[in-house]
């Protein structure tokens, strides 16, 4: 049988566009998270049944094989693909394997679900086929709304990254009050080359970052004499006569503004001590009393988790105009069985998006800061997370009252705290 040129040509090109298509796609976890690591970007990893899974056929062909994602892909994630072929997919036992392995550490009960980790393992994000899908105004190919969500994802890695550090005592204190969270000062003189090198390592450890992001505020104070008289200046001078704190330099202190009171302070914190000195402070920390009521600050709810290691229930509404809101509030938010598990269990946070109560400012750029990072499209909608932040579950309105609703809750706090998975424990 003869093969012409032309034939000959269109079977290369099919085989190298395919070739292209998949080359985004890892399918070792180890390869993944080293190749993240090194490009230092976050990893996709997706959770799929290629072969006989409808949502999932719908996705290959309108959003991850397009040209468009695949461009995107390359220069910005890493891309893992769990793959749960049916029977007639040839995939080796180590495979199957791996996959129900990888299925089990992430929590992964269907499919498709995307998980986006950082190059540690740690879970920023998780999506599902409504966060993914096509929207009916986006052009064929162009999966804009998708990558944007991606993109947001990408915006929540500096929170666990680098410190969030605020400008001197004033403006430290005022944030720390606002929401009820201590304020760690790291006093030292930057001008000095030994202690701007222990400053630095302890403000780049991974653990002071993931520690001090979930529990309090920080903010850097650079010891200056009377001549001083700028506003900061003269704020932690007053600061430290009226709590007799020394005049030494480097130290770190933690203040609780709430009780207005010195809880913790060391004159050393780096090298081979920050671990230990971590310790200290947790010990320190002042409790942040909760007893399960719903509260709107979403910082505070994140702070009482990393201390009680409960899990967080962020709950998505609109209170006064939407009726399945209002039957969620009415039929399992206020139902007793309901609020007794929360007390010990949960905690929660409730982000309103009324059309006629009055709010806030600050808690109306909080609510739309959290809506984008958390893609809701709709209300009511509950966000699940553990105590270190970390997305496990999302849901919406559920008929049956609390019962199927803390059945559910129940088995990802279950699978969550088994996987013994949390940032918050250093």
């Amino acid at each position: 049988m003869k093969t012409n040129a032309w034939t000959l040509f269109a079977i290369v090109a099919l085989t190298f566009s395919m070739a292209h298509a998949k080359s985004i796609w890892h399918t070792y976890e180890k390869t993944a998270l080293f190749e993240a690591k090194k490009q230092e970007r976050i990893l996709m990893i997706y959770f799929c049944g290629s072969d006989w899974e409808p949502y999932t056929q719908t996705l290959d062909k309108q959003v991850l094989d397009t040209d468009t994602f695949t461009n995107f892909a390359k220069e910005n994630i890493v891309c893992l693909k769990v793959d749960f072929g049916s029977p007639k997919m040839k995939q080796s036992s180590l495979t199957k394997k791996r996959n129900n392995e990888l299925k089990d550490k992430y929590n992964v009960t269907l499919f498709p679900t995307f998980v986006f980790v950082d190059h540690t393992g740690r879970v920023l994000s998780r999506a599902f086929y409504d966060d993914a899908k096509l929207r009916e105004k986006e052009k064929k190919g162009s999966p804009m709304a998708w990558m944007s969500y991606i993109d947001k994802v990408g915006d929540m890695k500096p929170e666990g990254t680098q410190l969030k550090l605020l400008n001197g005592l004033p403006e430290g204190r005022k944030a720390a009050l606002r929401h009820e969270l201590p304020l760690l000062m790291v006093v030292s003189d930057p001008r000095s080359p030994s202690q701007k090198e222990r400053t630095d390592r302890f403000l780049n450890d991974p653990g002071v970052i993931r520690f001090v992001n979930s529990t309090m505020k920080v903010t850097h104070i650079v010891p200056t004499d009377r001549s001083d008289r700028s506003i900061e200046g003269r704020s932690f001078r007053a600061f430290k006569v009226q709590h007799n704190l020394p005049n030494s330099s480097p130290q770190i202190v933690i203040y609780d503004v709430v009780k207005d009171k010195i809880v913790y302070r060391a004159g050393s914190f780096a090298g081979g001590r920050v671990k230990s000195v971590l310790m200290q402070i947790e010990k320190a920390l002042p409790k942040i009393p909760y007893n399960g009521e719903w509260i709107e600050d979403y910082q505070k709810g994140k702070a009482i988790a990393a201390q009680t290691k409960r899990t967080i229930v962020l709950s998505f509404i609109g209170s006064d105009w939407d009726p399945y809101s209002q039957q969620l509030q009415r039929e399992i938010y206020d139902v007793k069985e309901f609020q007794d598990y929360a007390k010990d269990n949960l905690v929660l946070v409730k982000f309103d998006y009324p059309k006629k109560k009055a709010q806030s400012e600050e808690i109306k750029q909080q609510n739309k800061q959290l809506a984008d990072i958390y893609s809701i499209r709709g209300y009511p909608t509950v966000v699940i997370l553990n105590a270190g932040g970390q997305l496990i579950a999302k849901a919406g309105y559920q008929k049956g009252g609390p019962k199927p609703f803390l059945a559910e809750v129940k088995a990802v706090r279950r699978k969550d705290l088994a996987r013994h998975d949390h940032p918050s424990q250093w």
